[in-house]
């Protein structure tokens, strides 16, 4: 997906601090950031990382960052009613909480 001239990816979450990659791989870098709706509510966290070229733990850092956008399961107040009527339809559906926006 582009927007303008930024390009986000989407992604499966997981639970591996480093994204290891066949050139190289994504480190985190910083702290998370809290991503506050309107009103105020926790709806997400948003993540950095460095690339570097060679296998973990070393490696050189390039200048490519990568920030990660994850929301958060039952964030919204419809989200608890809208998983059981989901599971009442077809099965097929995509389950969201298992995906991440990157935009590189």
């Amino acid at each position: 997906m582009a927007g303008g001239n930024k390009w986000y990816f989407y992604s499966r979450r997981t639970h591996e601090t480093t994204r290891i990659t066949s050139s190289g791989f994504w480190k985190p870098m910083g702290a998370d950031e809290t991503i506050l709706s309107g009103s105020n509510h926790n709806v997400g966290v948003k993540k950095y990382y460095a690339f570097y070229m060679g296998e973990p733990p070393q490696g050189h850092k390039t200048n490519w960052l990568m920030q990660e956008y994850e929301h958060i399961s039952g964030s919204s107040p419809s989200a608890s009613s809208s998983r059981s009527s989901s599971r009442r339809r077809s099965q097929s559906k995509i389950d969201y909480s298992k995906w991440v926006i990157l935009r590189p």
